[in-house]
């Protein structure tokens, strides 16, 4: 009897272990997306999310990247993203080191002279009706243009976000 109790316990310690590295996995090899804004862009970035858009996804390896364009709303046909991963990686232009945007995820640490990234709240309206509508929403600048851009995302009727 004991010879099973113990065979049971092994088995069952292994397909833990075997979940648990799965998942560590999974989490670790999850790169941030990738978000690109027009060159010298300050203000908010809309992403509304699960539109049939024309442009076509794009990716680089396991991310995806959002090309923002100069209204700063980007209609995309991928889902939102509520999983625990890392924060995008933002960029002015395209993607490399130089014009990497620093991501600042407290609102009270954004600088006066600096243009960083902040934001990531998800939005969603219309409740359970066809109208639904998913955004999340990020700003880029420094911490006096974040805080028009939020005032202006604030004052932003969301039925209006299809039509720009």
């Amino acid at each position: 009897m004991e010879h099973n109790g113990s065979e049971k316990f092994w088995k069952m310690r292994t397909i833990f272990i075997a979940l648990i590295s799965v998942f560590v996995t999974a989490c670790k090899n999850h790169e941030g997306d990738v978000i690109i804004v027009p060159n010298k862009y300050t203000g908010y970035i809309i992403i509304i999310h699960g539109q049939s858009s024309p442009k076509s996804q794009e990716y680089t390896g396991r991310r995806i990247i959002y090309r923002i364009p100069k209204s700063g709303i980007l209609q995309t046909r991928f889902s939102v993203n509520e999983d625990w991963v890392k924060f995008p990686n933002f960029y002015y232009g395209d993607i490399n080191t130089e014009n990497k945007i620093y991501f600042e995820s407290n609102p009270s640490k954004i600088p006066d002279s600096i243009h960083v990234a902040s934001g990531g709240s998800i939005y969603t309206t219309g409740g359970n009706t066809k109208n639904k509508l998913t955004y999340t929403v990020y700003y880029i600048g420094n911490r006096a243009q974040t805080n028009k851009a939020f005032l202006d995302v604030e004052s932003i009727n969301p039925d209006i976000l299809l039509r720009k």
